[in-house]
C-alpha cells in the first residue's frame, strides 16, 4: 500500500497550490476516496498526517487484510470509473485517467509479488517508524501517550492482538510455500538486520525522551521478539535470499 502514498500526496499538493479552482476540490474528493482507504489500512501513515483518530492504531499485514484493501480500493475505482464516464471538465478528466492508470499499474505489482516474492519486512524498522511518527517534537504532547497504546498492540500484549513480528513470519511463510518464489535480495536483508539494535534502542530514548510511562513492560517483550525475529530471518530467509537485484 506505500507505494500509493505518491500518487495521492500529488493530488493534495495541487490542491494546496490551487485551492481557489473548484476542479481542484472536485478530483480531490476522487484522491481522498482512495486516501481514506489506505489511511484506514495503514494507520500510521494517517497519524504521520496529522489525522489523531489513527494514533492509537496499527497496521495488520495480514494476506486478508492485502486482499480486503485490494477489494476496496477496486470497488472504489469502479465509482471512479463510473464518474470519469460522465465528467465534463477535461481537467478532472486528466486527473482521473491519471489515478486509474496509476493505481491499475500498481495492481499489477501487487499480483505480481503475491504470485512470485517473499516479502522480507523489517519489523524493528516498522515498529520504530510507526511509534517515531507520533514520538516527535512536532506531535502535541497530548497525543503521545497514544504510542504507549501503539507499542503494546505492536508487542501483542493488548487484548485482541498477536505479536507484529509473528503476523510477518505467517506472511513469509505463506509465500515460501509456494512454487518457483522469488526471494529478497541477501545484501538489502543483511543491511537492514545491521541497522536494527539501532532500531530497538532508538524506540526506549523516544519513550524515555517525553517522559511516558507505562511502556517499559510492553517494550522489554518487544525487545524480545524483535531480536528473535531477526535471529528467525537469518535462519530462514537468509539463506535462500538472491545474490543479486535482478
Amino acid at each position: 500500500m506505500q507505494r500509493f502514498i505518491g500518487v495521492l500526496a500529488l493530488g493534495v499538493f495541487c490542491a494546496a497550490a490551487h485551492a481557489e479552482q473548484a476542479w481542484i476540490a472536485k478530483s480531490n474528493v476522487f484522491t481522498n476516496t482512495l486516501l481514506d482507504i489506505q489511511l484506514q489500512h495503514a494507520p500510521e501513515g494517517g497519524s504521520r498526517q496529522g489525522v489523531v483518530k489513527f494514533d492509537p492504531l496499527i497496521s495488520n499485514p495480514t494476506l486478508a487484510d492485502e486482499l480486503q484493501t485490494r477489494h476496496e480500493m477496486e470497488a472504489a475505482l469502479a465509482k471512479i470509473r463510473a464518474a470519469r464516464a460522465t465528467e465534463a471538465d477535461k481537467k478532472v478528466q486528466e486527473d482521473l485517467d491519471i489515478l486509474v492508470k496509476s493505481f491499475d499499474l500498481s495492481f499489477r505489482t501487487e499480483d505480481f509479488e503475491l504470485q512470485h516474492e517473499v516479502p522480507f519486512d523489517n519489523a524493528s524498522e516498522s515498529v520504530f517508524q510507526g511509534l517515531r511518527g507520533l514520538l516527535d517534537d512536532q506531535v502535541a504532547a497530548q497525543r503521545r501517550p497514544a504510542a504507549v497504546v501503539r507499542l503494546r498492540k505492536y508487542a501483542g500484549v493488548e487484548p485482541g492482538f498477536k505479536p507484529y513480528v509473528d503476523i510477518l513470519k505467517q506472511r513469509a511463510l505463506e509465500q515460501m510455500a509456494k512454487p518457483g518464489v522469488i526471494y529478497p535480495a541477501k545484501d538489502r536483508i543483511e543491511t537492514e538486520l545491521g541497522r536494527n539494535s539501532n532500531y530497538i534502542d532508538g524506540i526506549a530514548s523516544l519513550f524515555k525522551k517525553y517522559h511516558l510511562s507505562g511502556w517499559e513492560p510492553a517494550y522489554a517483550k518487544l525487545e524480545l521478539q524483535l531480536q528473535d525475529y531477526d535471529a528467525w530471518v537469518k535462519s530462514t530467509l537468509l539463506p535462500k535470499a538472491r545474490t543479486d537485484f535482478r
